[in-house]
């Protein structure tokens, strides 16, 4: 073994060797957020896809109808999960979320918002599952704009 081989290897071990024996070493995997996962999900689902309103178009009106594709159980695709709609203002602060809506059967399902959004604005939605009080991962904010 060349003598570049053999530091490389002795530095190895020895850093190993110290991240494996200090106090704060590796120790155990945790996940983030107090055991949730991507983004706080609990639940092991795809995130639902949004259809309508998204890519900067201009709603319809300054309440629009929200529309996403169902999300579906990783391991059970038929869950009876609910989707929350969320709406952010250009500041990214909430300024809308909905009541449990249940998924349509036909794998989309529609919302529309139920107070005004401010006028001629920016805005961007997502859509969460949720089973049993148990969130699963979001949607990709969709952006809009209302007329």
């Amino acid at each position: 073994m060349s003598r570049r081989r053999w530091l490389a290897a002795a530095c190895a071990a020895a850093g190993l060797t110290l991240a494996c024996n200090s106090p704060a070493g590796p120790g155990p995997l945790q996940r983030p957020e107090g055991g949730r996962g991507l983004a706080g999900a609990t639940l092991k689902v795809s995130p639902p896809l949004p259809v309508s309103p998204r890519d900067g178009q201009v709603a319809g009106s300054v309440t629009p109808t929200l529309v996403a594709n169902n999300s579906f159980g990783m391991f059970s695709p038929n869950l009876d999960m609910v989707l929350v709609f969320e709406v952010f203002d250009e500041g990214d602060t909430l300024v809308y979320r909905s009541a449990p809506v249940t998924q349509h059967p036909s794998n989309t399902t529609s919302h529309v918002v139920a107070v005004p959004l401010a006028a001629d604005r920016p805005h961007s939605w997502h859509a969460k599952p949720i089973l049993d009080g148990r969130e699963g991962p979001p949607s990709a904010r969709a952006a809009f704009r209302t007329p």
